[in-house]
């Protein structure tokens, strides 16, 4: 009996060293096997953007030659770009003027540039085709996709078709829909003996695509480009031709070139956050403004025409008044102020958030001085100046009348940027009732301005989401009676990007760059619509401040003639100043009184 034991326990371990034996090598094979994918897919999506590469050697002899510089002209097999690790949504308005004035790899910040030659050295007449195939997307990266090409600075932009109706984006040439994936398909025409084309390939995410939303983040897409060289004596029918033509490209007639753009698009953000990205449309049209006096107080542009209620046309157009600064833009883009003042003028800074690489791809805020205002209908905000007249030897309070604020336009869509809309006056000086209106139209002693935030009490879903997310501020969503939250202007430009939580009071603010607004005075959503709740609030930025008894005393006036600026924006800080608000309709209204209680 030992014995039949001793060789049973002596056939299991055999088999079980055998069997060990072949795990091992399956472990190995195994390894070896996710080695060589890794190898393949590095290859694949990590050998540069822009692959250019001859299709076989007889390609060599072929009329149409390729290369990336003029200084080595040179007929290549291969050329190779420069590889980018992600984009970010930018917007078309943001490429260099000067994108084809560059030779071989030029990518920019959130964008692959590339430009080559084709040139014939051949004898005869000949055309070819090019063409960009889409090999694979995932998370439908595609859908705010740009592919622009430049032809001998013949450009144009091509997009996939609105989610809507399918017809092409504004000024895009729409992709194709071929069941191989070509998405573009070109032809260039008599090509001469001795012509040369630069071909300049540029390819970004566009953020005024309205597809450009949260679903996009992390998408990839993969592309390639062919070009195919065709003589003019091929030609019967040249679509046909083409189709035959991607079927025989080994044949010893056809001359191929292929441009193989292997492009692997992730998406860093096209998140909803404050601030539009600059690529976003940031219309405001028609802005509105309308500026009404009571009994006892005289309202005018240019300090001779008194009247009770003025409007846009006696803004743009101040009667005898040569030195207005009057701006009454058709547009608006998001800006910022502390309440700082320089020169007699309130300074604006203009921000740009985007990802950050530095910074693990966090959104951050870079801003930049606005020009300040000045005379016509460009910029970034609306100022003007007006005049107050006052009778009474001892001034006058002014209080905003209900109803004054900010509203959506009769008829139009409710988007919620009137949440994020505000205005200010910046007193300019006083002289007395009897001085000329030259001597009134000069004054320019600036003194402390004064920021009102209407509807402070709302909030759109966005705007809550971005508090909680992006400034770690928390809030809820409601047409009225929300808490106020607090924020800071911007007082510097910022030259290094700073991650969104950093420039509010949620995080740790730099106070070289942001600071709160020393007077900031609040109405609610009842005020701007003349409803019987309405209240008003003086304090700062930085809290919501004492309720007024009844209207917002909003400045008390000397006796004579004040001459004001008035400031209207959109508040780049604010909460809700987001994407999905812009393009909003707008009415700006403003109702002075010297009765506190209506």
């Amino acid at each position: 009996m030992a014995s039949k034991d001793v060789v049973v326990k002596a056939d299991r371990i055999r088999k079980r060293k055998k069997f060990g034996k072949f795990v091992r090598l399956a472990l190995f094979l195994l390894l070896l096997l996710l080695i060589i994918i890794y190898i393949v897919l590095r290859l694949l999506f990590n050998d540069g953007s822009f692959i250019v590469s001859l299709a076989d050697n007889e390609m060599l002899y072929s009329g149409l030659a390729m290369y990336e510089t003029l200084n080595d002209p040179t007929p290549k097999r291969r050329l190779k770009a420069d590889d980018v690790q992600f984009l970010d949504n930018i917007s078309i308005k943001w490429l260099p003027s000067d994108i084809t004035e560059h030779e071989g790899s030029h990518n920019g910040k959130n964008y692959i540039a590339y430009s080559f030659y084709m040139e014939n050295k051949g004898e005869t007449v000949l055309n070819y085709w090019y063409s960009v195939v889409m090999d694979d997307v995932i998370l439908n990266a595609d859908e705010a996709l740009r592919i622009m090409i430049y032809v001998n600075d013949e450009r144009t932009v091509y997009a996939k078709g609105n989610s809507i109706d399918g017809e092409a984006e504004p000024g895009t040439t729409k992709f194709r829909d071929d069941e191989d994936g070509t998405i573009i398909l070109e032809q260039r025409k008599d090509m001469h003996s001795g012509d040369l084309d630069k071909i300049t390939v540029v390819v970004w995410i566009e953020g005024d695509d309205p597809e450009c939303t949260n679903a996009l983040i992390g998408g990839h897409a993969r592309l390639h480009m062919t070009l195919i060289e065709e003589h003019t004596q091929d030609t019967i029918n040249e679509m046909e031709w083409f189709k035959v033509a991607k079927k025989k490209e080994k044949r010893s007639r056809l001359k191929s070139l292929v441009l193989l753009l292997f492009l692997t698009i992730v998406l860093l953000s096209t998140s909803t956050y404050a601030w539009f990205t600059a690529n976003r449309s940031v219309s405001i049209d028609p802005i509105n403004v309308q500026i009404a006096a009571s009994s006892g107080l005289q309202i005018s542009t240019n300090a001779s025409d008194w009247k009770t209620l003025i409007t846009n046309t006696d803004i743009s157009s101040p009667t005898g008044y040569s030195g207005h600064k009057n701006q009454l833009p058709s547009e608006l883009a998001p800006v910022s102020t502390a309440g700082t003042v320089t020169s007699g003028y309130l300074n604006f800074y203009k921000g740009v958030v985007e990802g950050d690489q530095d910074q693990g791809g966090a959104m951050a805020l870079t801003a930049t001085k606005t020009p300040d205002e000045a005379a016509g209908t460009t910029g970034d905000f609306i100022a003007f100046d007006i005049f107050l007249k006052v009778d009474d030897a001892a001034g006058a309070d002014i209080f905003l009348t209900n109803g004054s604020g900010v509203t959506v336009t009769s008829g139009e869509a409710d988007k919620g940027l009137q949440f994020a809309s505000r205005y200010a006056f910046l007193p300019l000086g006083n002289t007395a009732s009897t001085s000329n209106a030259a001597t009134a139209q000069a004054l320019s002693e600036a003194g402390t301005p004064i920021v009102v935030e209407p509807n402070y009490d709302a909030h759109t879903s966005t705007g809550v989401s971005n508090a909680s997310t992006y400034y770690n501020q928390t809030t809820t969503q409601g047409a009225s009676g929300i808490a106020y939250v607090p924020y800071k202007g911007v007082k510097a430009a910022i030259s290094s990007p700073i991650i969104l939580v950093n420039t509010n009071p949620g995080g740790t603010a730099s106070a070289t760059y942001f600071q709160d607004v020393a007077t900031v005075y609040k109405t609610n959503v009842a005020y701007s619509n003349a409803g019987s709740t309405y209240a008003a609030y003086k304090g700062t930025s930085a809290a919501v401040g004492t309720q007024e008894t009844h209207l917002l005393n909003v400045f008390h006036l000397n006796t004579g003639i004040t001459k004001l600026r008035v400031y209207m924006w959109v508040e780049g800080q604010d909460i809700d100043c987001e994407n999905a608000a812009s393009g909003a309709f707008l009415t700006y209204k403003l109702g002075f009184t010297l009765d506190d209680d209506e």
